[in-house]
């Protein structure tokens, strides 16, 4: 499943990893609606910090995949580096950094899920 926890200890900023969305039939990563409704859930409609990063390696389309997504439906302004060695492991990776813009998500998240969220906190 897809993880989301705050990073380096950072409050402003969240990172996203382990993706879990892939057709493994077809072998390839498959539409990542069900991870966004998932962190939607985690971070109260992406409320929780005012960025999200999120990384992969080049052999594995997860984050570009997610990038897209997130571009696609216009949940927030996306942007990226450019492939680097990681000089440990060899792998090409990229990061991308996501600024969520919470009124286009939380009408995304409307019409595609059925599970209300309280998105404020209560106050006593």
């Amino acid at each position: 499943m897809t993880e989301i926890e705050q990073f380096n200890g950072n409050c402003g900023i969240y990172e996203i990893f382990n993706f879990d969305f892939w057709d493994w039939g077809k072998g390839v990563p498959s539409n990542p609606t069900k991870e966004v409704l998932y962190v939607c859930q985690k971070t109260r409609l992406f409320r929780s910090a005012g960025m999200y990063v999120f990384s992969d390696s080049k052999d594995r389309e997860h984050g570009v995949v997610f990038a897209k997504f997130l571009k696609d439906n216009h949940l927030g302004k996306v942007t990226q580096t450019r492939w680097v060695k990681n000089p440990n492991s060899g792998n090409l990776i990229k990061m991308w950094t996501f600024i969520p813009d919470t009124e286009a998500i939380k009408v995304w998240y409307s019409r595609n899920s059925t599970k209300k969220l309280r998105t404020t906190t209560k106050k006593r």
